[in-house]
């Protein structure tokens, strides 16, 4: 079999559509091994129903505007091509919350949910899932007293040299964009 064959054309660019680069400041997590695998789907490249075991929820990482980087790149390997995504998460604030809530963050492993600023606003790429089947671990941890820009911790996340990801970040859609969102914010957790 040839994986190599094109399936169709690429319109690689709208010029009346220029998008905006960059995620927006909310990063949803999610440990990999509370996602419920037989009852999640995945079609075409897009996870149409994310379902977690039951009790376990998602934590929303929430952070100033351009404090969320990403990227992805490819890993080319002698038998296959693999990719290795990764999620900055900057931090404004020192409490000992924080600090609880980053060590808990140095011992998981977890698949990170970003919103696209421009891209799809409406369609299936809107939302992508960063690391749906290996997961990101913390890879890099600063703290800097002197950035001008008040960083006080950058969180880098991203896949195990041993465990990179088989394909591009996953699309998160459902249906439509307003019922995405409802299934995105179901898994968050909420206090009281």
């Amino acid at each position: 079999m040839n994986y190599g064959d094109l399936t169709a054309n690429i319109v690689a660019a709208d010029a009346d559509k220029p998008v905006t680069l960059g995620v927006e400041s909310e990063a949803i997590l999610i440990n990999i091994s509370d996602v419920d695998q037989t009852l999640t789907t995945i079609v075409g490249g897009v996870i149409t129903n994310l379902v977690l075991k039951a009790g376990k929820k998602a934590y929303s990482f929430d952070t100033l505007n351009h404090g969320l980087d990403f990227d992805d790149k490819l890993k080319k390997g002698k038998y296959r091509k693999m990719f290795t995504p990764s999620t900055i998460l900057r931090v404004f604030d020192k409490t000992q919350d924080i600090k609880s809530r980053i060590m808990e963050i140095s011992k998981g492993i977890f698949i990170v949910i970003l919103k696209n600023k421009s891209f799809d606003t409406v369609g299936a790429t809107k939302y992508e899932a960063y690391g749906f089947y290996s997961g990101l671990e913390l890879n890099d941890y600063v703290s800097n007293s002197t950035d001008a820009d008040g960083v006080v911790y950058s969180l880098t996340l991203g896949t195990n040299d041993n465990a990179p990801e088989p394909s591009l970040p996953l699309s998160v859609f459902k249906t439509d964009i307003t019922t995405t969102e409802s299934m995105i914010k179901a898994l968050i957790y909420t206090a009281g």
